[in-house]
């Protein structure tokens, strides 16, 4: 069952201005008046937004792109949404099978994809507009974010381990000797985080180059950093399959002694690919440095 927190995350506010304008429309014929206006004005603000817009650029000759009709089919989208947000009851097909709030989530999902769909275009469309600087700035950005995102990710990870040792316990009621699987449990724990972790080290060094180039292109300082960046990646990739390895190891030799065993492979092709190219950048960092040398040098 999806937990009812996910589910109010993704549909909020939507599910509350809803709820609100339920209650606007049941306290009488005024408020159902005042209901339904709102309803149409809420529905209808990417709509009007998109107009204001398209007439702000009219007279300066920016061709209409593909990405500007998003505000349109957010509209129409939260036509059906938001009359789902205030009457739940409504929910079709299989939906109806469920509790309100799997509904509810369903519906803020799709708007927020769209919306996020939306962010996504805007921001690519305009990073090709913007200097190095900005691009720099911009990239420094979304490494935090990553940092962060990574930081939540295993920080999840390792919430589960409690639920696991919860459900180990209820499946073997009675059981002794469980220590030993309650190990491992955790254990699998921390190897499933461990990439998490080293993927915050990746990303830090990452914005130290990040950083570095803003001290000035291929200077001896960003050049340095740069290097590190692939023994970083090595590093955290080495650690993420021996870890792996070591612990399905340990199971199998465990095996008869464990009440409940997971044995996962992970192939982190991207991992391999972000290690060679920041190789390639790092030698390339380093050659250019030194041609940037010479060159001084020779002047």
């Amino acid at each position: 069952m999806i937990p009812e927190m996910i589910s109010r995350v993704a549909a909020f506010p939507l599910a509350q201005v809803g709820g609100w304008l339920r209650w606007l429309s049941l306290s009488g014929g005024v408020g159902n008046v005042i209901a339904w206006v709102l309803y149409v004005g809420f529905c209808t603000a990417p709509l009007w937004g998109w107009v204001a817009s398209m007439r702000r650029r009219s007279g300066s000759g920016v061709p209409l792109r593909w990405r500007d009709l998003f505000p349109v089919a957010l509209s129409v989208l939260l036509f059906p949404v938001m009359y789902l947000m205030a009457n739940p009851g409504a929910m079709p097909g299989n939906l109806r099978l469920f509790p309100p709030h799997v509904g509810r989530m369903v519906a803020g999902a799709a708007v927020w994809s769209l919306v996020l769909a939306w962010g996504i275009s805007a921001f690519v469309g305009r990073v090709f507009r913007v200097g190095e600087e900005t691009l720099g700035r911009y990239l420094g950005i979304l490494l935090y974010v990553l940092m962060g995102t990574f930081a939540l990710a295993a920080v999840v990870r390792l919430w589960q381990v409690p639920g696991a040792f919860g459900a180990l316990q209820a499946a073997n009621v009675g059981q002794t000797g469980l220590g030993l699987t309650y190990f491992f449990i955790f254990m699998r724990g921390l190897v499933d985080a461990l990439p998490h972790m080293m993927n915050i080290w990746v990303a830090y060094v990452g914005l130290g180059i990040v950083k570095g180039m803003g001290n000035g292109a291929f200077s001896a300082g960003m050049v340095t950093v740069a290097e590190q960046l692939p023994k970083v990646c090595a590093t955290a990739l080495t650690a993420t399959f021996v870890s792996g390895a070591a612990f399905n190891v340990a199971q199998f030799v465990f095996a008869a002694r464990l009440a409940d065993m997971h044995m996962g492979f992970n192939l982190p092709v991207v991992s391999v690919l972000f290690m060679l190219g920041a190789l390639l950048f790092a030698r390339y960092a380093a050659r250019a440095h030194e041609i940037r040398e010479e060159n001084e040098g020779f002047v």
